[in-house]
């Protein structure tokens, strides 16, 4: 059995924690790269470990992801402070970095129908001007050499992975899990696509020619719509830069001008890496729905169906010396019964909605899914640093991933711990009330006494810091302060140790996800299954109150009450003896598994 130790000295990070012993979870014959997955609780020093390590070797470069700005940020600093020479930038997108988006419409405008960033700053003339430097631009700024080496550590939010290519960086770090930030979408126009690929063959005010070759335009058109990705990327780079130069001499063309219509429908809107990657995703999908459909028409077939499918496949493998060997009667039989066959089988095919199968005209995919095409593209290695992972969850996309990229071969490794600390304790209050989400803020007026009596008691008599754990609504309502307390919301902070130097808990509800939660985890656990109408809850049981369904009960176990496992976790319990007070049910097993549960 591997330990801590060799796992780490194989990715590159110190040996400075206890050893654990490793579990392979995962190993597919040849491997090309490993996934090393550090689940442990937190507290137990996965992300220090890596920042210590990243700190330590300033000449690497990584690529550093996280489920917000708020952890990206912090795990930076902690890097600065170690060694200020392991230089690292947090990277926004343009919402959020750019200083006049809200207040622009020319630029709110032009970003949502897809006009690159680096064209907009352009045209708008505002990019590092005296005294206001551009808070997107400068982020790119020293990123990347010529060749496009990155220069510092990268860390960037879960939804800008697409953007980046694995392949330049020395090691790559997944920050908490990629679960909890919906999934990736893109609508796809092919009759959108050629008309503003086509606008580079004349570039406006440029001259005669534009800055596309014609032959190249044409050569584009046949593989778009042949939907043949691997022609596209072959030509990705030669495009990439004719997109890139038709924009920017529109975007200067259109310095100042009016109306900003006309600069958004001049610029070329197309992203050909998120292009080929739908197409590529597609694709693959399409020949596994085509493949079970036959399996599928085989399993229902009778063995006179599946004695003409044996011929069928006979006949395929013959050559012609061995037809020659074979009776005229014979090979007429075999070209009847092949015929045959091909005819059931679009019979059967018909009754399956193949319009819905084979149109590409929205992809979605999961981020773990985007995670491992990037990964195969590049063949690296990746650590994860999640507390939450759940196993099942994991494997079912990565077999389903598998399905699509036989060549995607793996070896997962896994690191758990089991810290227990007893002298933390859960305090559960039994009331008749369930304290569900459609009636907090009844609850809420109805046990306020309750509440401040605790927050006395420990603020004021034991100078405790206090702390309420509850619904985002109710944080919102009342400004992040419950009885005069700080409060904050289930999935709030994930990662983030804002919380640590806090004495008491106040669990306040039973935590339970909103209803639209339901809808787009279900696509991530059974993307080809059709999701329940309702979900009905069962109130039976005095310790749970989860979805009736099956499926949906898993969804709330393996998705949901982890993340209210890891919002507990920001005060370090293992570490500090916390009080925590729980007002409802579903507490998560690992919580009463490390601390002592009381009941009031």
């Amino acid at each position: 059995m591997n330990t801590d130790a060799e796992i780490f000295k194989h990715f590159g990070l110190p040996q400075v924690i206890p050893e654990f012993p490793s579990r392979c979870i995962s190993h597919d014959d040849n491997p090309l790269f490993q996934n090393i997955i550090d689940c442990r609780q937190p507290g137990s020093g996965k992300t220090q470990n890596a920042v210590e390590y990243v700190a330590a070797h300033p000449e690497m470069k990584f690529l550093i992801t996280g489920n917000t700005h708020l952890l990206l940020e912090e795990i930076n600093s902690r890097i600065a402070e170690i060694n200020p020479n392991a230089k690292g930038r947090v990277i926004k997108g343009f919402s959020k970095a750019c200083p006049k988006y809200q207040t622009h419409d020319d630029i709110k405008d032009a970003h949502e129908a897809g006009v690159p960033p680096k064209a907009i700053c352009i045209r708008m003339e505002c990019q590092n001007s005296p005294g206001r430097p551009c808070g997107y631009r400068t982020q790119y700024e020293g990123l990347f050499d010529e060749f496009g080496n990155p220069q510092m550590n990268l860390l960037i939010p879960i939804n800008l992975i697409p953007a980046f290519d694995f392949s330049v960086f020395d090691a790559i770090i997944i920050e908490e899990s990629t679960a909890t930030n919906g999934k990736y979408e893109r609508d796809y126009d092919f009759a959108f696509i050629k008309k503003e690929m086509g606008k580079m063959l004349y570039s406006k005010g440029y001259g005669r020619d534009g800055f596309l070759k014609i032959e190249d335009h044409y050569k584009f058109i046949r593989a778009i719509n042949a939907r043949d990705a691997k022609a596209i990327r072959s030509m990705e780079p030669m495009l990439q830069e004719a997109i890139d130069q038709h924009n920017m001499y529109t975007a200067v063309r259109h310095k100042k001008r009016k109306p900003n219509s006309d600069f958004i429908d001049d610029v070329v809107k197309v992203r050909l890496q998120s292009l080929i990657m739908c197409l590529e995703f597609t694709d693959r999908r399409k020949k596994a729905r085509l493949a079970k459909i036959e399996e599928e028409f085989s399993t229902k077939s009778s063995g006179v169906l599946v004695e003409m499918k044996n011929t069928f496949q006979e006949a395929q493998n013959l050559t012609y010396d061995d037809a020659k060997q074979l009776s005229y009667y014979h090979l007429i039989q075999m070209k009847e019964i092949t015929a045959n066959y091909n005819d059931e089988l679009e019979k059967y095919q018909s009754t399956v909605d193949m319009y819905k199968l084979t149109k590409i005209d929205h992809f979605q995919a999961t981020w773990q899914e985007i995670i491992f095409y990037k990964q195969l593209r590049a063949c690296c290695d990746i650590r994860y640093n999640n507390t939450i992972f759940r196993e099942s969850m994991f494997m079912r996309q990565m077999r389903n991933f598998q399905t699509l990229f036989p060549e995607y071969k793996q070896e997962s490794i896994v690191y758990e711990s089991h810290f227990t600390n007893k002298e933390t304790v859960i305090k559960v209050e039994k009331t008749n009330d369930g304290f569900y989400k459609g009636f907090i803020h009844e609850y809420y007026t109805r046990h306020k006494g309750r509440l401040r009596s605790l927050i006395r008691y420990y603020k004021g008599k034991l100078n405790l810091k206090v702390l309420i754990l509850t619904f985002k609504q109710l944080v919102e309502k009342y400004n992040g302060k419950l009885c005069g307390v700080d409060a904050y919301w289930y999935h709030a902070f994930g990662g983030v140790n804002k919380f640590r130097d806090y004495d008491v808990l106040i669990v306040f509800g039973t935590p339970l996800p909103p209803e639209d939660w339901y809808e787009e985890k279900w696509e991530t656990m059974y993307p080809n299954e059709t999701i329940p109408k309702t979900v009905e809850y069962d109130n039976s049981d005095p310790e749970w109150f989860l979805p009736m369904n099956e499926k949906l009960r898993i969804l709330v176990e393996e998705l949901w009450l982890p993340e209210v496992y890891n919002s507990i976790h920001r005060l370090r319990p293992l570490e500090h003896n916390i009080k925590i007070i729980w007002f409802g049910k579903n507490i998560p097993n690992e919580l009463k598994c490390e601390f002592t549960l009381k009941y009031n």
